[in-house]
């Protein structure tokens, strides 16, 4: 199996995940890819792009939406 570990500084590569938790609702997770850029699914086109900077993930995820940002890496 794989293992990933909590990171607090994310590298490129790392997993950006803002779960709700468990239950009703939704999160969005994506892949940090270095210099402050994330990549994830757009809903309206289905593709896999650089749609986020960090900025603009910590505004909608975090202030907007009320989630917490958090960082894996593969180990």
């Amino acid at each position: 199996g794989k293992n990933f570990a909590r990171v607090e500084v994310p590298k490129r590569g790392d997993i950006v995940i803002s779960a709700t938790g468990f239950g009703v609702g939704s999160g969005h997770m994506g892949l940090f890819m270095g210099e402050n850029m994330i990549a994830s699914n757009d809903s309206r086109s289905g593709m896999f792009d650089l749609n986020y900077s960090f900025d603009s993930w910590k505004r909608y995820f975090v202030e907007k939406r009320g989630f917490e940002i958090r960082f894996f890496r593969l180990i």
